[in-house]
């Protein structure tokens, strides 16, 4: 269905392409990596199961990032999206999901119905944001997914420092504290077991949340990095996955390793380009929603620290997930070619008066 879909949105995204050129352009490259790394690779099935993925998931993002404002222009369209929404609550929480997939799902759908709700440019969404950040609580606490609760807190924080720092320091900072966190993690788990103070670290958080906080992490990480090491710049073919180089049927629990594993650095490189170009776009917003947006994409990039949700597996999360993140995207560029418009127009005014004088 979502490759049906995606093939009915791609010659509409093609036109506009040029609104949103760069990540557009390195999403395409990534995604065409994807595609040539399962051509050439052992598991072609798996790796091509991928690139899908990749391209609808994609798709999903650079449709909404072009053409998400002039949707919602519509009041029907805003009022069936809200239904669509509220039905995709109730649907997902009663349904058979584990517990970490309806979070999250519940967590990015919400998202893009708060979105929806905050299109107005002269809203600085600070309530908007503050009901999300008490739904994400919510929601973490309701499906005990302990993640979102930091996520969640990232997500505030970042959304008011949006609001107050300069655009400079927040683009740095922004980027800065997730790499940071997404790398703190990563070392965490490769040192679980050769530090004392990581061992202890881990007894508490068991503890105070009556869970393993390993979820077989401590295995997964070294033994793909051990994998990897003998073809760094290429990995193992786009169809990899952790069951092809240890016993264990779960995904690597990290989007960015998994990437890594799959299209080595080379991968990684292209896919760090393509968050580094949204992020540019999104860190200089200066509307309620264009800043929910960057908070919701920091969330987003550290949450796939500890999952693989952005371009694979979870397509379900995935999808919303960008989709909310491009329509941030969208209103805030509406929002500010409105508010060139008369200035330009004023300076066009100014000109054509001295020419006649």
């Amino acid at each position: 269905m979502l490759l049906g879909v995606t093939a009915l949105l791609l010659p509409l995204v093609l036109i506009r392409i040029k609104d949103i050129a760069r990540p557009a352009l390195l999403l395409m490259i990534f995604t065409a990596v994807y595609a040539l790394s399962s051509w050439l690779g052992t598991n072609q099935s798996q790796g091509y199961v991928h690139t899908t993925a990749l391209l609808c998931t994609g798709t999903a993002f650079i449709t909404f990032a072009v053409y998400g404002s002039a949707i919602l222009q519509f009041a029907s369209v805003r009022a069936l999206i809200i239904i669509i929404v509220l039905t995709n609550v109730v649907a997902i929480s009663t349904a058979n999901f584990t517990m970490n997939a309806a979070g999250a799902t519940l967590l990015y759908v919400v998202a893009f119905g708060y979105l929806v709700l905050m299109r107005r440019q002269e809203s600085n969404g600070g309530l908007i944001a503050t009901l999300f950040f008490l739904s994400g609580m919510a929601i973490a606490l309701s499906f005990e997914v302990r993640s979102l609760i930091v996520d969640s807190v990232l997500f505030i924080v970042a959304f008011y420092c949006a609001t107050r720092l300069p655009k400079r320091a927040y683009w740095i900072g922004g980027i800065t504290v997730s790499a940071s966190v997404i790398l703190g993690t990563i070392w965490f788990f490769l040192n679980i077991e050769r530090s004392t103070f990581i061992a202890e670290a881990s007894v508490r958080i068991r503890e105070w949340t009556g869970a393993r906080v390993e979820s077989g992490r401590d295995v997964l990480w070294p033994s793909i990095l051990h994998a990897v090491s003998e073809t760094p710049i290429f990995g193992l073919g786009a169809g990899a996955l952790p069951r092809d180089v240890l016993t264990t049927q779960l995904s690597a629990h990290n989007y960015y390793l998994q990437v890594y594993m799959q299209v080595g650095l080379l991968g990684i490189g292209l896919l760090v380009a393509f968050l580094l170009s949204a992020w540019k776009r999104l860190s200089t917003a200066t509307t309620g929603a264009g800043r929910f947006g960057s908070a919701l994409f920091l969330l987003f990039l550290v949450h796939n620290g500890t999952e693989v949700l952005m371009f694979q597996n979870n397509t379900l999360i995935g999808v919303p997930a960008w989709c909310a993140i491009g329509l941030a995207l969208s209103l805030d560029t509406a929002a500010a070619s409105s508010e060139s418009t008369p200035n330009e127009l004023h300076k066009l005014e100014n000109s054509r008066a001295r020419s006649w004088h």
